[in-house]
């Protein structure tokens, strides 16, 4: 779907992955990690006239483990990114982006006691091409 540089996507993936062996469904453990089920969104901008772009995403992951077994999924980490084209000069193309990571300091681990999310986190910066 697009409506004057908005746009959005998505995508979802189911998986069934069994012992071949016994044929058992297998759980995300201290040595496997099965996601059952994953969703990923995005709501994406684009302004070519400004050179404006931006993109927010949404990762989420099911990870289908065993009672007792503390893997987390408690919500969905999202993402914004966004870039400014500034006019080519000299041969030179500028972009300067900035991305935000893990806005709403979600858990998505496999392990909740030895693997950790990153919590909130910044970049930015400047790309040139040329």
């Amino acid at each position: 779907m697009k409506y004057s540089g908005v746009f959005l996507t998505g995508g979802y993936t189911y998986l069934y992955a069994t012992n071949a062996d016994t044929g058992d469904q297998l759980h995300t453990t201290d040595l496997l990690t099965v996601p059952p089920h994953t969703v990923k969104l995005a709501l994406n901008y684009d302004h070519p006239g400004y050179g404006l772009r931006s993109t927010l995403t949404g990762n989420y992951v099911w990870w289908n483990s065993l009672n007792g077994y503390s893997a987390g999924d408690s919500g969905i980490i999202w993402d914004l990114n966004l870039n400014w084209k500034m006019k080519d000069r000299y041969g030179l193309s500028p972009e300067l982006f900035c991305t935000g990571h893990n806005l709403f300091n979600g858990v998505q681990t496999t392990d909740t006691t030895l693997y950790t999310n990153a919590t909130r986190w910044f970049e930015g910066g400047v790309k040139v091409r040329f």
